[in-house]
């Protein structure tokens, strides 16, 4: 072979050795993002958790209200009834 054919095939080694080598610093950016996004969906996902369990509770809780109120006042009408028929029979 002649001096000019290995200068360019070393050219052209070098270039494709250049060019791997871009190509892993690209696969490893690519692998940190992904990582990355990963990281995001988790904290996303436990993020989501918390959120559905204080909702849950917040539900929870205003059931819980709501139903002391229906007893609070079916108590106050049955007091209520107890007093008028107290008071339509004379008792009072």
């Amino acid at each position: 072979m002649d001096k000019g054919t290995d200068k360019e095939l070393l050219q052209q080694r070098q270039r494709v050795e250049e060019l791997l080598k871009e190509v892993n610093e690209t696969q490893s950016d690519i692998l940190d993002l992904l990582n990355r996004n990963l990281n995001l969906q988790i904290k996303n996902e436990e993020q989501y958790e918390v959120f559905v369990e204080t909702v849950t509770q917040l539900i929870k809780s205003e059931h819980l209200r709501l139903k002391l109120e229906l007893v609070n006042t079916a108590i106050l009408f049955t007091v209520g009834l107890f007093l008028f028929y107290c008071i339509v029979h004379g008792v009072i």
